[in-house]
């Protein structure tokens, strides 16, 4: 456990201490008090994937605003969290996120939220479901989110996510469908991802971006491929 923390310390300072979370203007115009309360809410539905609220969960989340963007700020933020509309709408959020805030921003929430889930020494299935549901949400690649789990994995946790984590992604799950989806259902949802991840309509998003959906367009095509081989 004490490694763990050490190695936690330190992914915090990489990733997100030494960064400030910083926004384009993309589809969707979000200023910093819009931003702030969905980051919360992104946390508190990892604080909230195992039924149980716990405080040292929660005083995390409240340590970090109030360290990373000061007292004052994160004062704000948790009071507009309150009458936030969408705090349990964990998929939207993320997906505003997206198409806000830069690939690597993004991406460094992910260190931030396995914190908040790993924080109490007890890495639960339901926490690891949300957070791999957040990054798909943010638009994470498959193998970016799998290096940054296993950073975490790397200080010594041994769970039931954490095994079921470190297995091999099925096929299904990269096309968004449950095992034993039906050949339409396969066919649906690969012309849907192809679509949406297609080169061709990310010329206008930035260069991490445009990797990040390459390397995600190459994934379901591989995906595809191995399920039409059982047919």
């Amino acid at each position: 456990m004490f490694t763990f923390l050490v190695v936690a310390v330190i992914i915090y300072f990489l990733f997100i201490r030494g960064r400030s979370f910083t926004m384009y203007r993309g589809p969707i115009g979000l200023d910093t008090e819009d931003l702030d309360v969905r980051i919360l809410s992104l946390a508190q539905a990892v604080i909230k994937a195992d039924g149980t609220v716990k405080d040292l969960e929660v005083r995390i989340v409240r340590d970090y605003f109030i360290q990373a963007f000061g007292a004052e700020r994160a004062a704000r933020a948790f009071a507009a969290f309150k009458n936030f509309a969408l705090k349990n709408d964990v998929n939207r959020v993320a997906s505003e996120l997206r198409y806000t805030m830069g690939y690597q921003n993004r991406l460094n929430l992910l260190p931030f939220l396995f914190q908040v889930a790993m924080v109490d020494g007890d890495y639960s299935s339901a926490e690891n479901r949300v957070i791999y549901s957040i990054s798909q949400s943010l638009g994470i690649a498959e193998q970016h989110y799998q290096y940054i789990f296993r950073m975490f994995v790397s200080a010594g946790y041994n769970s039931t996510a954490t095994r079921e984590n470190m297995q091999r992604v099925s096929p299904y799950a990269v096309l968004g469908l449950e095992e034993g989806a039906s050949q339409e259902e396969v066919k649906r949802s690969y012309r849907s991802l192809v679509k949406k991840y297609h080169p061709d309509r990310l010329v206008k998003y930035s260069e991490e971006e445009r990797v990040a959906a390459q390397e995600k367009f190459i994934e379901i095509q591989k995906a595809y491929e191995e399920i039409k081989s059982t047919w």
